[in-house]
């Protein structure tokens, strides 16, 4: 029997980018979109967390390390905080 799940899909529109450039947006996008899910209790795991590229039809599965990813967008938000203020 297989179980029902509920699964979260962004759906890429964007045009002109490689396979390569959608998976490592994806792997922002998805761990976004997979700890939002978590914080609301909605108990889904990365295997529900999918992007669908609409021009090539391609899905990317959020595969990348959840802590890798946490320590990466905290790095590149430091980043912003510290030259905001300079713009």
């Amino acid at each position: 029997m297989k179980r029902q799940r509920e699964k979260l899909i962004a759906l890429e529109f964007a045009t002109g980018l490689s396979s390569q450039e959608h998976a490592a947006r994806f792997k922002i996008v998805g761990h976004i979109m997979l700890e939002a899910a978590r914080q609301k209790g909605m108990g889904v795991t990365k295997s529900d967390v999918l992007c669908y590229e609409v021009s090539t039809g391609k899905k990317h599965s959020n595969s990348a390390s959840g802590v890798r990813i946490m320590k990466q967008l905290d790095a590149v938000s430091q980043n912003i905080e510290g030259i905001w203020p300079t713009l």
